[in-house]
């Protein structure tokens, strides 16, 4: 390539990098957070005031996550822009990671340069749902791990005994800290380890053993509890590419490309290869660590979104280590593709061919030709962007920059807002509120109150009936006063019905309300205050049987 072409490329890809950050980062950090990320504030919160975690707050993963809240909470403060700005660097410092192994094995400056505007394109301009969860962290310590697993890969026939187990229990440390934050991290975790582990077999000798030790003593640093499920196979591999239009197509070109490196890696041969590079040694490792990530993403995980994003960003490391410009091809198909639906009103053998193609294949249409904010919406991303740059998140904004509106598992902040400013007009004192739903649970930490019923994600913990009874003893043990519900939740399972309430008589429950739910917590409870989707009970009535608002027999 003439040297002309080669500088205005690099310039290209600075320019587009600037770009993305200039207009992503702001937005960014005043979008609102996911209800998961409420649940660590407030399980860390419990922590900080003494309280005992598992005891007071009930949680059914390991204590990783909430640890860091608990942490990084008191130095950073409990705005949601706080919590922004630290999962922004901790992805940063996953990706810078990624750069510089990618620079390890060869990748050019300006490649890099493509491979950070892709990853800041992707993780900036996605769905709340994926920010600041445990598996975006968890990613860090994994990248760490492997690259010290290739150091010692590296070091492997010539460091001492000594040296090879001091790598090997930081590179478990590395491992524990991940399973700490999540338990499925043991999965790439093994697949890297025993990839490498043929490559150290032959000449190291007793230094695979002790390379074993160190790595098991690091890990066990942070003990774990492991279950494995397997349901609904077919639909989980199909939906791997239908997460993140177009950037989930990017596997079907990964997962090849992985099986290749350890292919060229000879991963069926034991011990070193003199005339192997070690871009090749790095490479495999890689695409260990991105399959085992597939696996255990795919196979062992909850069917949501959060769960895949670290593979989408392991995927377009890899390719980019393989030299596939995969950073310019998705963020130009991403432009091309809004570009398309923007101006397909304007031209209307543009929008026939369209309408055609949706409605002949609809999902192979919303993956191809993907509806994105930075051009689709752009008229509420630029309002914003000044707003977010000059005065910060608010409840209203919010609200206009979530990905998701009126759905029981998203809060309406500018409502719960309304609320807090009734809540506190009553003087509450820790005990006397339960935030029953999910997207309630804000307000403990806008009221400064210790949650009173242990059992946040109670539709979840619903789930389990023998644990019903005993939920319900220590409901009515709490003896509150209020409670707070999302009548959201209701709408959610019996969608379409009205919200119309009898004449005269606004805080009644609506008159289409199916019988079945009238006799259920909280909503057999008279109502006080109403703001929207939220709503105020005041216990009177006894407390019966709680359990999920379904017709009897379903539950």
């Amino acid at each position: 390539m003439p040297a002309f072409f080669r500088y205005s490329y690099r310039v290209l890809s600075w320019l587009v990098l600037l770009a993305i950050l200039v207009i992503g980062v702001p937005i960014f950090i005043c979008m609102p957070l996911w209800v998961d990320t409420t649940y660590h504030d407030i399980s860390a919160r419990n922590i900080l005031w003494g309280g005992v975690h598992y005891r007071d707050v009930f949680e059914t993963n390991l204590p990783g996550m909430v640890w860091l809240h608990a942490i990084i909470r008191p130095i950073v403060g409990w705005s949601s822009e706080a919590i922004r700005c630290v999962d922004l660097i901790v992805v940063s410092s996953s990706v810078l990671l990624l750069g510089y192994w990618l620079r390890r094995i060869g990748a050019t400056r300006t490649a890099l340069t493509w491979f950070f505007a892709a990853c800041a394109m992707f993780y900036l301009f996605e769905t709340e749902f994926i920010h600041c969860q445990r598996d975006s962290w968890m990613l860090l310590p994994t990248i760490l791990a492997m690259q010290l697993r290739g150091r010692q890969l590296f070091h492997a026939a010539t460091a001492s005994r000594r040296s090879t187990f001091a790598r090997a229990m930081l590179e478990g440390m590395a491992w524990g800290s991940a399973i700490w934050i999540k338990p499925h991290c043991v999965v790439p975790a093994a697949l890297t380890w025993l990839i490498s582990l043929r490559r150290m077999i032959g000449t190291a000798g007793q230094r695979v053993i002790i390379d074993f030790l160190g790595l098991l003593t690091g890990g066990m640093l942070n003990p774990e509890y492991y279950k494995w499920t397997v349901e609904e196979m077919d639909m989980r591999v199909a939906m791997v590419t239908m997460y993140f239009a177009p950037w989930s197509l990017i596997h079907f070109m990964a997962v090849p490309v992985a099986f290749l490196a350890l292919i060229r890696m000879r991963v069926w041969r034991l011990g070193p290869i003199a005339w192997m590079k070690p871009a090749r040694l790095d490479q495999g490792l890689l695409a260990a660590l991105y399959l085992g990530w597939v696996l255990e993403a795919v196979f062992l995980q909850k069917v949501f979104h959060y769960s895949q994003a670290p593979v989408i960003v392991l995927a377009i490391a890899l390719l980019a280590a393989h030299r596939v410009p995969v950073g310019p091809i998705l963020i130009s198909w991403c432009l091309v593709s809004a570009s398309l639906i923007h101006f397909r009103d304007e031209n209307a053998t543009l929008n026939r061919w369209l309408a055609s193609f949706k409605r002949e294949l609809p999902f192979t249409f919303q993956q191809v030709v993907p509806w994105h904010r930075l051009i689709n919406d752009y008229t509420l991303w630029s309002s914003s962007w000044k707003q977010c740059v000059m005065q910060g998140s608010s409840p209203e904004l919010k609200d206009r920059l979530s990905f998701y509106a009126n759905i029981h598992c998203a809060p309406n902040w500018t409502e719960l807002e309304q609320v807090k400013k009734y809540l506190e007009t009553l003087n509450l004192k820790d005990g006397e509120l339960v935030c029953w739903d999910d997207t309630t649970h804000p307000l403990y930490l806008d009221l400064k109150l210790k949650p009173s019923f242990r059992f946040m994600h109670v539709n979840t913990s619903l789930e389990f009936r023998s644990k019903r009874p005993r939920m319900r003893e220590e409901l009515i043990a709490t003896g509150h006063k209020y409670v707070v519900s999302d009548v959201n939740v209701s709408q959610y399972i019996y969608y379409g019905y009205s919200m119309e309430t009898p004449p005269g008589r606004p805080l009644d429950l609506p008159v289409e309300t199916p019988c079945f739910i009238r006799d259920v917590y909280p909503w057999n409870q008279p109502v006080i205050f109403k703001y929207g989707r939220y709503w105020v009970h005041r216990i009177e009535n006894p407390i019966t049987e709680i359990r999920i608002p379904y017709p009897r027999y379903f539950n």
